[in-house]
């Protein structure tokens, strides 16, 4: 339960790009989300971190 949500979308990307199926436009809109999800995962990081100091 802990790295299904990561993981599946990694799968699915994955699965995406070396099959070509997803047209380019949502293969980018996927990567956009993906990449903003990874940025919100890392401010929330960085916030523990700084109270922890």
């Amino acid at each position: 339960m802990r790295h299904e949500r990561g993981g599946s979308a990694n799968l699915r990307c994955r699965k995406v790009k070396s099959y070509g199926l997803a047209d380019p436009a949502r293969l980018q809109d996927t990567q956009a989300r993906r990449l903003g999800e990874l940025k919100v995962q890392e401010s929330k990081l960085a916030r523990v971190r700084r109270r922890g100091k």
